[in-house]
């Protein structure tokens, strides 16, 4: 039997403890009682669970666009996902990829067509506790210079944490 004390309910166990006001809602229990309910500080923990796991969980979409800025077509020597295996010159092409939650890694080897060699591109993201932290890097090898591999990482501040890759070959 519960009854209203100034609008709130109050069971009749709970007489003489002092309320807690969590989200704006007065609880009294503070452990799970004989009869299975949870208190507060289950709906604390529950509450501090949800936000965690929930916010990093809408960061999945990441577009790459793979950019071939040379005059030659650029083959995909090896990459993670399939990315497309043959740009033509002066051509983007664009793969949308649905990644992890707390962590993401995209590769790509492709060669020049123009010189010996090619580019080793590398992006992702991990979430840490302070939030996602993305990293991109580009690396050139044989006769293309690292500058030449260029790789941008676009990332919104705020929820959804999906994100956008650039990988460009120039020479």
């Amino acid at each position: 039997m519960t009854r209203l004390i100034d609008g709130n309910e109050f069971a009749p166990e709970d007489r003489g403890r002092q309320p807690l006001v969590l989200s704006g809602e007065v609880a009294l229990r503070t452990h799970v009682s004989r009869r299975g309910r949870a208190g507060p500080a289950k709906a604390a923990v529950l509450s501090v669970l949800w936000c965690a796991f929930a916010l990093p969980a809408s960061a999945m979409n990441v577009k790459v666009n793979i950019t071939n800025n040379t005059a030659k077509p650029i083959t995909n020597v090896s990459s993670t996902y399939g990315l497309p295996h043959v740009i033509d010159p002066w051509r983007t092409e664009t793969v949308t990829l649905w990644m992890g939650s707390f962590s993401s890694s995209v590769s790509a080897d492709f060669a020049s067509g123009q010189v010996p060699g090619g580019c080793l591109f590398q992006a992702g993201h991990e979430v840490t506790s302070t939030g996602p932290v993305y990293a991109g890097n580009g690396a050139g090898y044989g006769q293309v210079l690292s500058p030449f591999c260029w790789v941008n990482v676009f990332h919104p501040w705020s929820p959804p944490y999906d994100y956008e890759v650039t990988f460009m070959i120039s020479q």
